[in-house]
């Protein structure tokens, strides 16, 4: 299970904008907790190991749009391509990618 860090100190930075916590509540609330718990219970997105790669490059926090964005000024970046992760935060995805026999690898 993910661990928030829930210090005194945090929670009086995130009163001192009311705001932001009602808006990062309700976010967290109607967004990532269900889709989060939907996730424990199937895996939505796609395992890279149950694809073929030639080379497989992973960029945590990476946006596709901008990676699209500059592929013309890199040779090597003849196309981008972007498939449904597993999990919505990297230890999850973690958890959900090196399963079963893809455990071997690490």
């Amino acid at each position: 299970m993910l661990k928030h860090n829930l210090s005194w100190d945090n929670i009086k930075k995130r009163l001192r904008n009311l705001r932001q916590v009602i808006d990062g509540t309700a976010f967290e609330l109607l967004y990532r907790s269900p889709l989060t718990y939907l996730n424990t219970r199937t895996t939505i997105g796609t395992n890279v190991f149950t694809r073929e790669w030639d080379v497989l490059i992973l960029l945590n926090t990476c946006r596709v749009d901008a990676l699209r964005e500059v592929a013309p000024e890199y040779d090597f970046n003849e196309e981008v391509n972007s498939i449904r992760s597993v999990g919505g935060r990297s230890p999850e995805w973690v958890a959900k990618t090196f399963v079963g026999e893809c455990e071997r690898i690490i």
